[in-house]
């Protein structure tokens, strides 16, 4: 294969990848919604009002955590009552207000589409 068909393919498929697996009526996280590790790396202050993305761990009790992946590490997001239809393993965002890197209180969480 020569250099300039080599860079045609090259091009082509740069063209190519951003397609494939693109679901246009998947709804993905809003765009200030943090990974786990990132929010716990810009260590907000108490108080303030954050948004993150992640997987529920657990949906035993008022503080569920949340996870970038299993066994990762977690912030838990404590509400007044669990949302309806949300189990374990489901991609969410979940807003709340910051008490410390691993957890969130008055905090909503919102499933996103699978």
């Amino acid at each position: 294969m020569t250099v300039s068909r080599v860079l045609s393919l090259g091009f082509v498929l740069s063209l190519a990848v951003p397609v494939v697996g693109c679901n246009k009526d998947k709804e993905g996280p809003p765009d200030n919604a943090q990974t786990v590790a990132a929010f716990q790396e810009a260590k907000p202050g108490a108080g303030a009002t954050a948004t993150i993305q992640g997987l529920v761990q657990a949906t035993k009790g008022k503080a569920w955590p949340i996870v970038d992946r299993p066994g990762g590490p977690f912030v838990y997001c404590e509400m007044a009552a669990p949302p309806e239809g949300v189990t374990e393993g489901d991609r969410v965002v979940a807003t709340g207000k910051v008490v410390d890197t691993a957890m969130l209180k008055e905090c909503s969480i919102t499933p996103l589409k699978k």
